[in-house]
């Protein structure tokens, strides 16, 4: 038989006009569901994708712009206690004590409270 012959023969069913058994029409309407459900899946999970990668990528955003601002904050405390320490050291507090009016002490004296000695102001 030649391949346009078989082609171009219609099955008996077809030529008979009998109509499509019913198990034929489930299984293609099986076909069919199958078909629809996988691209629906399909889709889905296009869509889910999408989704995640949107969602991940505006967090990185986020989390680039709290990590430019740490820094900042941190450039920032680093300064202040740059600047704490210099202000705190002794030789500044002795130059602002001397700009008041104190002077150094070259002699120290104690009080011996056993004898019950007092400090009167002159």
């Amino acid at each position: 038989m030649s391949r346009a012959y078989s082609i171009a023969m219609k099955s008996p069913r077809a030529a008979l006009g009998l109509p499509i058994p019913v198990g034929r029409k489930l299984e293609n309407a099986a076909k069919r569901t199958w078909l629809f459900v996988m691209f629906g899946l399909t889709i889905f999970f296009i869509g889910m994708y999408l989704f995640q990668v949107n969602r991940s990528a505006s967090k990185s955003y986020a989390l680039r712009n709290l990590d430019t601002q740490r820094q900042e904050l941190e450039r920032s405390v680093a300064e202040l206690e740059n600047k704490s320490a210099s202000i705190q050291s002794m030789a500044t507090l002795e130059d602002r004590l001397q700009d008041k009016g104190y002077v150094a002490v070259d002699k120290m004296e104690f009080l011996d409270v056993t004898r019950n000695a007092y400090a009167f102001a002159q």
